[in-house]
């Protein structure tokens, strides 16, 4: 033992005095802790045993039935079916979902990053406002850190979705996504809603519109709007703003980012929702508080380059724009020129509309990105999404014009003018539609449905203009064109199915059904088409301004009355999308409640999955070609 020297030479034990020791004290809480700190150890101690009890047991279990029922949703209902050991899953633990909040079962491991490797291939390209390192970072950090319950699920909501392997999980994913959302907003005032709580109400309204819930879809809508306002995302470049004026502080660039995405997403759902129902927009890009730029490009987002975007207004004027932003200029085109075309005044006022819309989308085709001026629309399918929506909307803008010539007796060079314009804008379509594959995922776009509907209507226009001679031979070819892309896409997209049918209609209702050489529009309802359902309110852009009643349906569009154009209404029997309309049982007040012991959602086996799919993720999406990575608007979120 060792011993100082003094003591060595008196034979004495060496030990340091206590009148010379520093005094230590205890905190008075520390008692407190080391019972808190036993009683925790002891917990854990029970769930190792218990968890080598269970992968201890042997036997499989069941394979899930091929044709499932429909999931329950009662309170009651079994918890998530996890798989044993012997498919390769560990359990989560329970302290784990406590910290989290949560009432159930979290998919296994491996599940979980396979779906965030299917939304970041598949799906963050048509809303890109989420950063993929920085989300995945915060997945699996420590719980404290980690993204709101309602963002997590539904982003397996939207990679499950249409994926052959976990489709089915889809509509148990995004339930849950509201209840958590549902639950978040009940907690103290609301302020605790930030930046996640916003990407997750934006994400969840695309996927209701994916689905056609459109009502649905329009209230998330403007609930991410009322929340971008509130967090001041509308305003992050607003040099009059203070930092400390804005509700949540910007860290780092990309943090700014992040914001500005958000409001932008939050814009691009918002115009959806206006275009599709018809339904006045609540983002007003002529406000002068709108004082945030528009997205930078991707790869400055994903690897931190400060990148300054412009302004909405000064794209106009050739200031250069990302790919997102892109999308958001014609969303901004679209939804402007469909608010003046619903317009009845007639006078002054609407023609120097129609001449500053007129300039708007001929400074956007002159402005465009270089990529989309002489694109190759094979090898990019963003540069034809985008020439078909800006083509669509110089068809809007001038039949509008022509309806108005036709009745108020006008000039008729006005007139030969406009209809030069359509003829030129349908052609073009035409031979995007030429160009590209009749598999392409551009055509599941809800702009790009209504871009071939527009084109469609105006070869019905130049028929019912001259019924005698008809088409010539060359405009023939091309309707029969159209028909046949929306044709093919409409076996698995129904809103172009939608407006399939309605093509038919039109040229119906004028006679025109044997010269443009149509099937009967009663078979095709019953045998081609099945299930078409009520959609586009906005239409009445008037391609046939002819009052046609439709009554409400429950959960969908409330539809238009006298002098709207709404679509035949028809019942839910022949549905055959996998996301049918849900028991509306499911949703009566009783089966939510305003604390976190949530509804649960019963599920099957989870199936297979690979390993090791973290690792590739992030390599996987910076390897990307460059047209891949840009191409965020080829469907409607």
């Amino acid at each position: 033992m060792p011993a100082c020297v003094r003591c060595s030479n008196v034979d004495n034990d060496c030990v340091y005095p206590e009148s010379r020791r520093k005094r230590i004290y205890k905190r008075a809480n520390v008692k407190e802790m080391e019972e808190q700190l036993a009683r925790l150890e002891e917990q854990l101690n029970l769930h190792i045993v218990n968890g080598e009890k269970i992968r201890g047991t042997t036997g499989t279990k069941p394979a899930p039935d091929p044709q499932p029922k429909e999931m329950s949703t009662a309170i009651d209902a079994p918890e998530y079916e996890l798989p044993n050991s012997g498919s390769g899953y560990d359990w989560v633990s329970d302290g784990q979902l406590i910290d989290l909040g949560v009432s159930e079962p979290l998919p296994p491991f491996e599940v979980m990053e396979e779906l965030h490797d299917i939304y970041f291939r598949n799906q963050h390209h048509s809303m890109p406002i989420l950063h993929p390192t920085l989300y995945l970072q915060a997945i699996h950090g420590p719980p404290n850190k980690r993204p709101p319950m309602c963002l997590q699920y539904i982003v397996w909501a939207m990679a499950s979705k249409g994926n052959e392997k976990y489709d089915f999980y889809a509509d148990a994913f995004y339930k849950r996504a509201r209840q958590y959302a549902n639950a978040d907003e009940m907690q103290g005032d609301g302020d605790h809603l930030a930046l996640r709580h916003l990407q997750a109400y934006i994400i969840m309204a695309g996927f209701e519109a994916k689905c056609m819930l459109f009502t649905r879809a329009s209230m998330n809508s403007a609930k991410s709007v009322s929340l971008v306002h509130s967090l001041g995302f509308d305003r992050v470049d607003d040099p009059d703003v203070s930092p400390a004026s804005i509700t949540v502080s910007s860290i780092g660039w990309i943090e700014m980012e992040q914001q500005r995405r958000a409001f932008w997403g939050a814009f691009a759902i918002d115009s959806h929702a206006s275009i599709s129902t018809g339904w006045a927009s609540l983002i007003y890009t002529n406000d002068e508080q709108l004082m945030t730029r528009l997205p930078a490009s991707e790869d400055a987002f994903l690897f931190g380059h400060k990148e300054d975007a412009p302004f909405l207004d000064e794209v106009f004027t050739g200031a250069f724009h990302s790919a997102f932003a892109t999308t958001l200029v014609i969303c901004h085109i679209f939804k402007i020129t469909l608010n003046h075309t619903s317009r009845h005044s007639y006078g002054a006022a609407f023609w120097k509309r129609h001449k500053d819309l007129d300039h708007k989308i001929s400074s956007t085709f002159m402005f465009l990105p270089e990529r989309f001026q002489s694109p190759d629309y094979k090898s990019d399918p963003v540069a034809a999404h985008t020439n078909l929506n800006l083509h669509a909307t110089t068809i809007c803008l001038h039949y509008a014009a022509v309806q108005m010539v036709d009745k108020h007796s006008h000039s008729e060079a006005t007139k030969q003018q406009s209809l030069g314009r359509m003829r030129i804008s349908a052609e073009e379509i035409v031979e995007i539609v030429k160009a590209i594959s009749p598999n392409s995922s551009i055509y599941k776009s809800v702009l790009c449905a209504l871009s071939l509907y527009c084109a469609a209507s105006v070869y019905i226009y130049f028929a019912r203009d001259n019924p005698v001679e008809g088409l010539s031979a060359n405009e023939l070819a091309n309707f029969e064109t159209i028909l046949r892309s929306m044709e093919t896409t409409g076996n698995d997209h129904k809103i172009t199915r939608a407006l399939l049918l309605q093509v038919y209609r039109d040229a119906e209702r004028y006679g025109l059904s044997s010269i443009l050489h149509l099937p009967d529009t009663g078979q095709i309802t019953e045998v081609d088409l099945g299930y078409c359902p009520s959609v586009f309110m906005s239409v009445k852009i008037a391609m046939i301004r002819q009052p046609i009643t439709s009554p409400l349906q429950v959960g969908r569009l409330p539809l238009g009355g006298a002098g709207d154009l709404a679509f035949q209404d028809l019942t839910y029997s022949t549905l055959e999308n996998p996301l049918d309309p849900p028991d509306i049982s499911t949703y009566t007040d009783d089966s939510m409640n305003n604390g976190r012991q949530l509804q649960d959602v019963s599920m099957p086996l989870w199936p297979q999955s690979e390993n090791d799919l973290s690792s590739q993720m992030l390599e996987s999406m910076t390897s990307q070609e460059p047209t891949l990575n840009d191409r965020f608007e080829l469907e409607l979120m």
